[in-house]
């Protein structure tokens, strides 16, 4: 009676097994398909480095940028926040609150 039920199990897990990679033979078939789908040449190769990647490849690096470059990059995205925060009017900057536990003042 024992020996039927652990054949059973073996059976059971066996075939989910043989599911899961009928599942990732499936996904890969339709990456396979998107990519052949693919009519921009760009598009392409985009489609091809993210099936790589999927696959287990290394991602492409990032392109070097000069670092003053960078710096202003940078600079524009601060200010673009900045101006994009609104404008509070009437408020003063006001001293912290006072911890009661440590007697000093936070911001």
């Amino acid at each position: 009676m024992k020996s039927a039920k652990k054949e059973e199990t073996k059976v059971q897990k066996h075939t989910l097994q043989e599911v899961e990679e009928e599942m990732k033979k499936t996904r890969h078939e339709i990456m396979k398909f998107a990519l052949n789908a693919a009519k921009c040449p760009g598009e392409r190769e985009d489609a091809e480095t993210k099936l790589a990647v999927r696959l287990g490849a290394l991602p492409p690096k990032r392109k070097c940028v000069n670092y003053k470059e960078l710096c202003i990059i940078n600079r524009n995205k601060r200010e673009a926040v900045v101006a994009s925060k609104p404008i509070k009017i009437g408020q003063k900057k006001g001293k912290g609150k006072v911890n009661k536990q440590f007697g000093r003042r936070r911001k």
